[in-house]
C-alpha cells in the first residue's frame, strides 16, 4: 500500500472513531442536564437555592465528566448555542490565536486514543491547528504520561499536516500546577479558576434558563478547588 493510501485510511478511521466519541461524549452531557432539571422542582419546593447539581449526583471529582463538560462547551454545534465562543475564550486564555477561518467546521473530541496515549479532549482542525488538553483533577499523572501524549501530539499533527508551530499542548488542574511527567515548555498550565473566569462572561449570555444554571453549577464547582495561577 502506498504512502498516500496508508495516510488516506488513517484519516477515515480517525474520522470514524472521533464520530464516535463525540456522540458518546455529548450524550452524558444531556445525560446530566435531564438528571438536572428532573431534580431542580424538589429543591425549588423545599424554597431552597442552595444545592449544586454535581455535588447531588455525585459527580462533583468525577474527572471524566468535567472533561466532557468542557468537551461540550467548547463544541461550536452544542446546544449552550454560543458557537465558537468557549473556545475563542479558552484560546485567548492558553494565547492561542485562531482565526474565522480555523474556527469553522474544527472538531471536538474526548478519550482519543492514538499510539502511546489517551488524550482527555482534543481540538482540531486539519491542515489548521491541534490542541491537546490533559486534565488532572485530583488524579497524579502516570509515569511519563505527558511526555508519551506530547509524542502523540506531533504524531497526529503530522498525519493532519498541521505546522508543529500550532500544535498546542494545555495541561490543566485546579491550581494551574506545573506538569511532571514532562518539561513545562512543552506544555501550557492553566487553572480551573482561570477557566471560570474567562468563561462566567460567555454564560452571561446565554438566553436558555436550562443551559445556564447547569453551566453556572459547573463553574461554582470548579472555582471551588483551587485559586488562579496569574
Amino acid at each position: 500500500m502506498s504512502r498516500l493510501a496508508d495516510f488516506n485510511s488513517f484519516i477515515k478511521e480517525f474520522q470514524q472513531f472521533q464520530n464516535e466519541m463525540r456522540t458518546s461524549s455529548f450524550s452524558e452531557v444531556k445525560k446530566t442536564i435531564q438528571e438536572y432539571m428532573q431534580l431542580r422542582p424538589m429543591f425549588r419546593a423545599q424554597k431552597t437555592d442552595q444545592f449544586n447539581v454535581f455535588r447531588i449526583l455525585g459527580i462533583a471529582s468525577d474527572e471524566m465528566r468535567h472533561s466532557r463538560i468542557l468537551a461540550w462547551l467548547l463544541e461550536a454545534e452544542s446546544e449552550h448555542g454560543q458557537s465558537s465562543d468557549f473556545l475563542k475564550a479558552f484560546a485567548a486564555l492558553c494565547g492561542i490565536a485562531l482565526n474565522s477561518h480555523d474556527l469553522l467546521d474544527y472538531t471536538v473530541v474526548t478519550e482519543l486514543a492514538v499510539l502511546e496515549s489517551i488524550i482527555d479532549i482534543a481540538v482540531y482542525k486539519p491542515g489548521s491547528f491541534l490542541i491537546y488538553i490533559e486534565n488532572k483533577v485530583f488524579a497524579v499523572e502516570g509515569n511519563q504520561q505527558l511526555l508519551r501524549e506530547f509524542s502523540d501530539l506531533r504524531r497526529l499533527g503530522a498525519a493532519m499536516r498541521v505546522p508543529e508551530t500550532r500544535q498546542y499542548a494545555i495541561f490543566l488542574t485546579p491550581t494551574g500546577r506545573e506538569p511532571v511527567s514532562a518539561g513545562p515548555s512543552q506544555w501550557i498550565s492553566i487553572s480551573y479558576g482561570q477557566i471560570s473566569a474567562v468563561f462566567r462572561s460567555v454564560v452571561s449570555k446565554i438566553e436558555g434558563a436550562k443551559t445556564r444554571w447547569l453551566i453556572q453549577d459547573w463553574l461554582a464547582i470548579i472555582e471551588s478547588w483551587g485559586i488562579t495561577i496569574d
